[in-house]
C-alpha cells in the first residue's frame, strides 16, 4: 500500500506470497495470493481472511465486483476461464 501516491510503499499483508491482482471496491480490498487463494479485507481495519482456497495451480487475473450487489463477483483465471460468484467469491461457477 502507498499512502502516498506511489512514493513510499509498505505491505499490509504478513506473508510475502506472489499476488496475482488486487481490488478495492467499495471499503473493501481483494488479493488473489498464489498458494493461498482469494483473500479479502475491510479497509478500515486490513484484517485478511481467506475467501476460497483450493485453486490448485489456477490463479486469478482479473477480478470485478458488481456495483449494485458487491456478492457479486465476476473473474477470469490464468487459463482463460470466465468466472461468477454470487457470495461474495465463496463459490464459483463458469460463464460459457
Amino acid at each position: 500500500m502507498s499512502p502516498n501516491g506511489g512514493q513510499r510503499w509498505r505491505p499490509i499483508h504478513p506473508e510475502r506470497r506472489p499476488v496475482s491482482l488486487v481490488v478495492a471496491h467499495d471499503g473493501r480490498l481483494y488479493a488473489f495470493m498464489l498458494d493461498s487463494g482469494l483473500l479479502m479485507a475491510e479497509e478500515a481495519n486490513r484484517e485478511w481472511e481467506v475467501v476460497k482456497r483450493g485453486w490448485g495451480e489456477r490463479y486469478l487475473l482479473h477480478l470485478a465486483v458488481d456495483p449494485s450487489n458487491p456478492e457479486r463477483l465476476v473473474a477470469a483465471d490464468d487459463e482463460g476461464r470466465l468466472l461468477q460468484s454470487d457470495n461474495g467469491g465463496r463459490d464459483w461457477v463458469r460463464l460459457d
